[in-house]
Parts: C-alpha cells; structure tokens; sequence
C-alpha cells in the first residue's frame, strides 16, 4: 500500500489474469455459481445498511458458502476451490460482522457524552432566579414541583426539554466548622 502503482495495477492484473484464464477454457465457470457469489456480496453490502441485525449478513455467508465450491465444479482438480479455503472465508467474514455488530451495540448502550442530553445528572449553580449554570452555559431552570430556585444554590439536572431545564435542588449537610489555624 505505500508503494506507488500497486493498487491499480494489481487490480487489473489480477482481473486481467481471471478473465485470460476463463477466456483460455482452463478456468470453466457454473453460471450458477457465480450468480450466488455476487447474490452473497450484494447481501452483505446490503446488511451494512440496512438494520436487520445481521440476517443477510447470514444469508450472504450462505450464499458464499455454497457458491464458491460450486463456481469451477466442473474445472480440473487442480483448479477446483477448495472447502477449507471457503470454510476459512465464510469463518472470517463472520468473525468480522461478529466484531462490528458487538461494537455497534455497545456504541448504543453507552451513555450519552455530547450535544442537550448530556447535560442530564449533572450538577450545576443556580445564578439567579431561574437561571442555572451547568457545564459552562447559563440556562433557565424550574423544579418539577414548582419550589423556588435560590441564588447560589445547587441543583441536579433531571430532564431536557427544549431549551428548559428540570431540576431538583442538591441539600447538602451542614458544612464542617472550620477551626483557625495558628502560625508560630
């Protein structure tokens, strides 16, 4: 990949080297054969977007897995796909929808860090009457049960909506009583 050329000029070679191979009669295809490994393809391609927690992704991994044995059945031995080959394939693709779907639930599970929502369980001080500074912004603010916000008081989000904070106000115990400190 850091080499200049490789990418394009692997590519066609590697297509230009298939097509010469089929064109030759060395390579027979089942049309049948082909047909599934580009229906499996076109079904995982689908899965990723399409939300049907990994059914095509199944299916396609079917399709591949019958295909490809399929695809030069007719060929010589030499030439014929091997199982171990496919089952290697079809084990490594489900490995990795395996690891995408796992990371795309927990992303879901987590809670939220950014934008409105975020600002819910946090603490804040309320700066004058229905005013609250929480996370670096000033907002109005009410309690659900409609007491009245004191300046310098704090309170705990509870809910979002819009533009308008829910909050309960924070009772804290009495503070410790400091003592004076001497010098000598």
């Amino acid at each position: 990949m850091l080499h200049p050329g490789v990418v394009l000029p692997g590519a066609l070679g590697a297509v230009s080297l298939t097509i010469a191979l089929f064109g030759f009669s060395i390579l027979p295809v089942s049309w049948a054969g082909l047909v599934l490994v580009v229906l499996g393809a076109a079904l995982l391609v689908i899965d990723v977007h399409a939300t049907t927690h990994g059914a095509l992704t199944i299916a396609g991994l079917i399709c591949l897995g019958v295909s490809l044995p399929l695809l030069f059945s007719n060929a010589p031995l030499p030439y014929r796909v091997d199982t171990r080959l496919v089952v290697g394939i079809g084990l490594a693709i489900a490995a990795f929808w395996v690891f995408v779907t796992g990371k795309g639930i927990a992303a879901r599970r987590r809670p939220v860090t950014t934008g409105p929502q975020a600002l819910i369980g946090m603490n804040g001080e309320v700066r004058e009457s229905g005013l609250v500074f929480v996370d670096g912004e000033l907002g109005r603010a009410h309690t659900s049960d409609g007491t009245q916000l004191l300046a310098g008081g704090q309170v705990e989000v509870d809910a979002l909506n819009g533009l308008e904070l829910t909050v309960t106000p924070i009772h804290r115990a009495a503070s410790a009583v400091r003592r004076p400190t001497t010098r000598h």
